[in-house]
């Protein structure tokens, strides 16, 4: 199933583009893959690879993650330096609740 650069190109947009499945869509596919005799597991590798939503939305959520993590980065360093709570929830947009979690580590 070897697929040429620029053909693959063209399949990713037509994904991107025309086929937005729901959360119940996606699984249904996935299932469906599992249980196709006539691919090989090399194929079905390639198949599962091909874009769609749960790629996008493990995308946002490493976002969020990294970003969230760097932010209590910021905030150890921060209560390091002796900042009040209220002080780095307000730079770091945190919640006090956070922060205390943090300085209680």
């Amino acid at each position: 199933m070897e697929i040429d650069p620029a053909r693959m190109e063209l399949l990713y947009g037509f994904f991107d583009t025309y086929l937005q499945l729901n959360e119940e869509e996606e699984k249904q596919v996935l299932k469906e893959i599992e249980n196709l005799e006539n691919l090989s597991e090399e194929e079905k590798e390639v198949v599962r690879h091909l874009p769609n939503s749960y790629y996008e939305m493990g995308m946002k959520e490493g976002e969020q993650k990294g970003t969230r993590e760097s932010k209590q980065e910021i905030a150890l360093r921060m209560i390091t330096k002796g900042m009040s709570v209220s002080e780095i929830a307000e730079i770091t947009k945190l919640s006090e609740e956070e922060i205390k979690k943090l300085v209680d580590q």
